[in-house]
């Protein structure tokens, strides 16, 4: 990603890679789900692939009482990486994984509110960009209910 130095990951913990992220908000359950998610991600990814936290917020999306985490995570490759939104919904005493959409060029989290809705922000391939730095912003919006992430009508350019 343009103009960003990623901290070194060998022999680093994915609980201090998620500290790097926007947690604040989350409560101590919550953070050990985040932190949960990625261990599991990592043992999925290839060698030299890291799973890496970029922003995580808490809120009722469904307004049913039960809490739901919204994140936004890269697996970060060598010479690559990809995104992905991901929702863990609050079930059966813990979080969850629910919930994924992948996400084209950088991406944060922008917002996340209690009717379901998911904002987020991301930097995408212009026609003269170089392979490392996207410059297009964009918002785009996704719908979360009953289990389900689906894209909420259209992108801010």
């Amino acid at each position: 990603m343009c103009g960003k130095r990623w901290p070194a990951v060998a022999g680093v913990g994915l609980a201090l890679l998620a500290s790097f992220a926007r947690t604040a908000d989350l409560d101590r359950l919550g953070r050990a789900a985040v932190d949960h998610f990625l261990e599991q991600r990592q043992a999925t990814l290839d060698p030299g692939e890291t799973a890496i936290l970029q922003a995580a917020a808490l809120a009722d999306f469904g307004r049913d009482g039960q809490p739901a985490i919204a994140l936004v995570w890269t697996t970060l490759g060598p010479t690559y990486w990809r995104n992905t939104l991901t929702v863990l919904a609050h079930r059966d005493g813990r979080y969850r994984e629910v919930a994924n959409a992948p996400l084209d060029g950088e991406a944060q989290l922008a917002s996340a509110n209690t009717d379901g809705t998911l904002v987020v922000e991301l930097k995408t391939y212009a026609a003269q960009d170089p392979r490392c730095c996207p410059s297009l912003l964009q918002l785009r919006r996704y719908h979360y209910a009953n289990g389900t992430l689906t894209p909420a009508g259209g992108s801010d350019d």
